[in-house]
């Protein structure tokens, strides 16, 4: 059973609540790409959205932190000579209100598969109900 557009609309402004709700670091990147997912087709754009999201959640999981923590300890080291094992970015108080925290805790701890699986499933039935015609740009292979 196809959705009307009002229904895509309700479910894209849920998706966007619960995301701002739950991650807003992830929330403000998905706004500020907005261009890159909004048509002005509602069920298009919701499928957009969850790619888009996708592709944030990945580049944010475990294995992106700990690639980069790898990088840094080629080059630096702590004061005792101890490899660095997580980097924590303090927050103006302007992101801090923004993000609604006061700092971005970069240690390779989050784990997004489930969440990323979980949207894969998303858009492979949304995209069923109109045909299947989308790519799905922003799930990893």
């Amino acid at each position: 059973m196809a959705l009307d557009p009002d229904d895509y609309g309700e479910i894209i402004r849920h998706f966007l609540a619960a995301l701002q709700d739950k991650d807003s670091v992830m929330f403000e990147q998905v706004m500020k790409f907005r261009e890159d997912w909004h048509t002005g087709n509602p069920h298009q754009d919701l499928l957009n959205l969850i790619s888009v999201s996708a592709e944030f959640g990945q580049i944010r999981t475990t294995g992106v932190h700990a690639h980069i923590l790898d990088r840094l300890n080629k080059h630096v080291r702590t004061e005792d000579g101890r490899a660095i094992a997580g980097v924590h970015v303090a927050l103006t108080p302007l992101e801090q209100e923004l993000y609604r925290r006061k700092f971005l805790d970069l240690t390779p701890r989050l784990d997004f598969s489930k969440y990323l699986g979980a949207l894969r499933e998303l858009y492979r039935e949304i995209n069923k109900e109109e045909g299947g015609f989308n790519d799905e740009r922003g799930f990893e292979k």
